[in-house]
Order: structure tokens, then C-alpha cells, then sequence
């Protein structure tokens, strides 16, 4: 029998396949849901189960336990995994903070600079507790929610990077969290994994070139496979260019969002637009439709928690990241909304002034 119990911190897309996942795999799962967005997990609690569909493990999950209540889902947890949107990071921070007991893992699940974010949290706060921090670039599913206490999974990724901060524990966070995932493997520091992101890659290039027909259809097309055309496609590639010029100023030899595509879900092509095509969960309507409207997590998350700290780290190392520049200006433009003073910049971070080689060694 597994023998770990687990936190899962967000109760969303993401948050509701995990719980229901491990579940039905034996392990104890509380699934925990912000008072802030209590809507999310209020059937969940009234039910005590998920039903999931799809790649994953499939049925009626039980939970064993359901709760916005923070301290309850915390106690006497192994693993803690937080699987919120960038934007909601802080949030749940605040919340889990005085409630982490030592030992315990916490796994950030995607990123998006959050290791290191919280990290800076708890140096800021002086809390002294023997945990250790880590995170993953992406998620393991490609899953939605289908209706309350429903999701389905429509691909499940073959490897998934994953580092520790510091990176001297990246080690023991692998070999303790291959027990729920084997397809985790060690990446090199938290830099890696949160510049690893495809979705910065994807997401805001696509959504914005398909700004009217996504607001003329309310999102009633295939995301990825019609609204990257090869001439979207490109955009992404030049995106992806400039992110991997950023990771090789900071010694990182990060892989293209091209060749990650065939690492996670085998998709062959000799470019990023006919890899997409051969990317079989991207033709699941249920899981990667397009979004409704351009008020969606592809631009409020993946701009100022992706694209924000690319271009600020760039700037910071003499990176040009032109490309990356105009999709921010573009989706504030779009949006009415200054992504650039929202988001994760190096300020925020904590590394302001600092050298290519110190960055390193703080993470090191």
C-alpha cells in the first residue's frame, strides 16, 4: 500500500485530477480549496469524491478528506502539493505557512518562479522549518474540470523535470515524489524548471493572434491544433528562442518547447506547428478547447508569471528579448492591464543587481 499522505493545496483543474488520481492509486488525499474560491470545492465536500475520466485512473475517487479549512488539510501530511495558478501563489502562501510541520515535502506544481518565491517568503518571515521546497515547470495532466466534481484527463506527460532550492535537495524530493509520478526527473536548479514553461511559449502568442475568433466563438475551437497556424507557430518559435537565450546566460541548457513536445507526448514533425498537430491530447475538445474570452489564465498567468520574469531577467543579464517584450505590451493593451507592474520581476524575486554566477549560487 502507498505508504504517503498528501496536501493538495487547490482544488481547480489541476488540483481536482490529482486528488482523484492518487486516489484511486491508495494514497490518502485531503483536498484543499482557498475560502476564497470555496465555489470550486463546495460540491466536492458535500460528496466526499471526485468522479475523473479519460488517460488516468478512472471511477468515483473518495477522498480522504475535503476542506477549506487550511490547518485541518495540512496536519500530519508527507507531501505538500500546490497546483494553483501563478496569481493565486501568494495567496495560498500566506495560508499553508503557519501550518507547515518539519519533514514535510512541498511541491509547487507549475512553478513559474514559485520555489523561489516562497522560499524568499519564508527567509523574509523567519520561519525555521525542515521542509524542503521544490517545483515542476508543468503539470502531469492535461485536464479540465467537465462539470462540478468532474474532470477528465486527456494526456498524462512521459517526464516531467523537477528541482529543489536548494538544489543540493533536488535528490531526495525526486525519489520521495517518484512514488506518485516516476515520470519526475532531477533538473538541474529552479531556474530550469521555471523557465521550462511551454506555456509562456504557447499560451499568450496563440491567444493573442486569435483574439477575434476567440471572441466571436466563445472559444469553440481547438486551441492549439486551429489556432496555431504556421504563422502563429513561428511567433512561439522566435518566443522560444529568446527564452532559451535567457537560460543559456544562466548556464541552463534548456530544451525547445519543439523537442519537449516529443519528450512528453512523442509528437513528431520537423517543426513546432506539425508537432502540435501530432499532439494527441491537443485534439480533446473537453481538455483543450480554447478559452472563452482573452480574461483567461493564458494571458493573467502566463504573462506576468512567465513572460514578465523572462524579459526582466534578460534585461537584467543583457539578454534582447524584443519578442517577448511586444506579447506583454500587446496583452496589457489588449487586457487594460499593466502585466509588466503585475508580474514576477527580479525585484520581486530578490535578485536585483545581482550576476549571472550569484543567481546561480543562490539557487545552488
Amino acid at each position: 500500500m502507498p505508504s504517503k499522505k498528501i496536501a493538495i493545496l487547490g482544488a481547480g483543474n489541476g488540483g481536482q485530477t490529482t486528488a482523484a488520481d492518487l486516489s484511486l492509486a491508495g494514497f490518502e488525499v485531503n483536498l484543499y480549496e482557498s475560502p476564497k474560491f470555496e465555489k470550486n470545492i463546495r460540491l466536492i465536500i458535500e460528496r466526499g469524491r471526485i468522479k475523473i475520466t479519460g488517460v488516468a485512473r478512472r471511477g468515483y475517487a473518495t477522498l480522504n478528506k475535503a476542506t477549506t479549512n487550511i490547518r485541518e488539510a495540512m496536519k500530519g501530511v508527507d507531501v505538500v502539493m500546490i497546483i494553483v495558478p501563478a496569481y493565486a501563489h501568494e495567496i495560498f502562501f500566506k495560508e499553508f505557512i503557519p501550518y507547515l510541520e518539519d519533514g514535510q515535502i512541498v511541491s509547487i506544481q507549475s512553478g513559474n518562479h514559485g520555489a523561489l518565491q516562497l522560499s524568499n517568503m519564508l527567509k523574509n518571515m523567519k520561519v525555521n522549518k525542515d521542509v524542503i521546497i521544490s517545483e515542476t515547470p508543468t503539470l502531469i495532466y492535461v485536464c479540465r474540470v467537465t462539470a462540478p466534481a468532474e474532470v477528465r484527463a486527456s494526456g498524462i506527460k512521459k517526464e516531467v523535470p523537477l528541482a529543489a532550492i536548494p538544489a543540493k535537495n533536488t535528490e531526495k524530493s525526486v525519489k520521495i515524489l517518484n512514488e506518485f509520478y516516476p515520470q519526475f526527473v532531477p533538473a538541474t536548479n529552479v531556474l530550469e524548471t521555471s523557465l521550462s514553461s511551454a506555456n509562456m511559449v504557447l499560451h499568450p502568442p496563440i491567444t493573442l493572434l486569435n483574439a477575434g475568433h476567440i471572441e466571436r466563438s466563445k472559444g469553440d475551437f481547438l486551441f492549439y491544433i486551429h489556432g496555431a497556424s504556421p504563422s502563429v507557430a513561428r511567433v512561439c518559435e522566435i518566443i522560444d528562442a529568446e527564452r532559451l537565450a535567457v537560460g543559456k546566460a544562466l548556464g541552463i541548457d534548456l530544451i525547445s518547447v519543439k523537442d519537449a513536445m516529443y519528450k512528453k507526448y512523442d509528437a513528431h514533425g520537423s517543426n513546432l506547428y506539425e508537432r502540435i498537430r501530432d499532439c494527441k491530447p491537443y485534439w480533446d475538445h473537453s481538455s483543450a478547447s480554447a478559452p472563452s474570452s482573452l480574461q483567461t489564465r493564458y494571458l493573467n498567468e502566463d504573462v506576468p508569471y512567465g513572460l514578465v520574469p523572462l524579459a526582466s531577467l534578460g534585461d537584467l543579464l543583457g539578454v534582447p528579448t524584443p519578442s517577448v517584450k511586444k506579447i506583454i505590451d500587446f496583452a496589457s493593451l489588449v487586457n487594460q492591464t499593466d502585466y509588466w507592474r503585475e508580474g514576477l520581476t527580479i525585484e520581486k524575486l530578490g535578485l536585483k543587481g545581482l550576476t549571472a554566477e550569484q543567481i546561480k549560487s543562490l539557487v545552488n
